[in-house]
């Protein structure tokens, strides 16, 4: 799935002010991104995963807080 598609699957459920989300399971972050791309500045994304490696790869629009958490 392309970035475009994840965004275009969730974009009608997002606020538009600052809020704080998780994704759980979050593999090598495509939701994360999409997530990203779409919440306020500031706003605060955990990404949760069990595989490190994956979480490594995870990467979000600037002006987003992430925190990467490796966890089952």
């Amino acid at each position: 799935m392309q970035l475009s598609s994840a965004v275009s699957l969730i974009q009608h459920s997002i606020p538009d002010q600052q809020t704080t989300w998780a994704d759980l399971g979050c593999g090598d972050g495509l939701f994360t991104n999409a997530l990203s791309q779409l919440l306020a500045e500031q706003s605060l994304i955990y990404a949760v995963d069990k595989n490190k490696r994956a979480l490594n790869n995870v990467s979000i629009k600037a002006g987003i807080n992430l925190e990467k958490l490796v966890l089952d």
